[in-house]
């Protein structure tokens, strides 16, 4: 919970720009077991308002909070509670809790995703530079350093046509989902830039729009913003040998943006716009659990993007085009 301090001062901010805290009172359950819990901004007041925060990453070890802003062009650091947490390096791009000049693209909102790797803590973003290349993957260190890789000597991968999400396993290796690669649409990393896997055959999805896997490599593709589809791996941890099948169970979203695994249950979150606003959850085999952020509720969303869930104080984290919620299950 948030200091109470601070509680009071948030539960005053009404701004749809600010970043939001929900409290989620169980596992599965309906809209009105969610609790509106407080709101703040990029310096962690609620004097402060994000322009556009679009995607959210969680570092669960570690009990950090990262918040993509593309409308700032700029990636922020907090704790689990709202607090800012300065990235530490001495690049010209670092200021406190921000690493600015991300250049990100603004055409696609699949194009605006961050990730950090459970192992290393490195942060992965796509569709941006500072100074790199347009349609590449970069990593940053926890202090806001660039991270390169052996692979590439640089802090990017590079050659995507239209790259689309990210997301990293427990074992540290890297999810890229490419739109417009045919049958291929995703590709495994290893955290030193090496390919793992270059496709996945005729399994693969074509128009991959955002990622993510549970504890057990179980790979969920967000097609075209309206399918959510299953790929189980033939091993885990992955390696050159893996394929992958498709999973019978789907879970069919209202026009969404963003998904997220809670890797302590496995349950699928997903972040739905049409008809209207909301979170939806899904356990995993596609049974419906609850939803929330849906019109009317206390710190509705008004708008979702991305997604992100951790197992760490029991959170779940939903960012939008102009504004992020946090929720926390007790």
């Amino acid at each position: 919970m948030l200091a109470a301090r601070s509680l009071a001062a948030r539960l005053a901010v009404s701004s749809i720009f600010a970043l939001f805290v929900l409290v989620f009172l169980g596992v599965g359950i309906a809209q009105a077991d969610f609790e509106f819990d407080g709101a703040f901004g990029p310096d962690g007041t609620s004097g402060t308002e994000f322009v556009k925060a679009s995607s959210v990453a969680v570092d669960e070890e570690e009990g950090l909070l990262y918040v993509l802003d593309r409308g700032a062009n700029a990636l922020y650091k907090f704790d689990l509670e709202g607090n800012p947490v300065n990235f530490g390096g001495s690049s010209p791009n670092l200021s406190g809790n921000e690493l600015s000049g991300l250049s990100i693209d603004n055409s696609n909102p699949g194009e605006r995703q961050v990730a950090v790797s459970p192992t290393s803590h490195v942060i992965y973003l796509t569709g941006n530079q500072i100074g790199g290349t347009a349609k590449s993957l970069q990593a940053f260190q926890a202090d806001g350093e660039p991270a390169k890789f052996s692979a590439t000597g640089t802090n990017e991968l590079t050659g995507f046509n239209a790259l689309q999400g990210v997301a990293v396993d427990e074992n540290g290796d890297i999810y890229v989902a490419d739109a417009e690669v045919g049958a291929k649409g995703i590709q495994i990393y290893d955290p030193t830039g090496n390919v793992i896997v270059s496709s996945l055959g005729a399994a693969g999805p074509n128009s991959p729009a955002n990622i993510a896997v549970d504890s057990n490599g179980i790979l969920y593709v967000l097609r075209n913003y309206l399918e959510v589809s299953k790929y189980i791996p033939s091993q885990y941890p992955v390696n050159s040998s893996t394929t992958y099948i498709a999973a019978p169970e789907k879970v069919d979203p209202n026009y969404a943006h963003g998904i997220a695994v809670d890797r302590q249950t496995d349950n699928l979150y997903v972040a739905e716009s049409e008809p209207q606003f909301q979170v939806a959850s899904f356990d995993d085999e596609g049974k419906a659990l609850g939803t929330f952020g849906g019109p009317g509720e206390d710190g509705e969303l008004g708008s979702s993007e991305g997604i992100a869930a951790g197992t760490a104080d029991n959170q779940a984290f939903c960012s939008c085009q102009t504004a992020l919620k946090v929720a926390r299950r007790r």
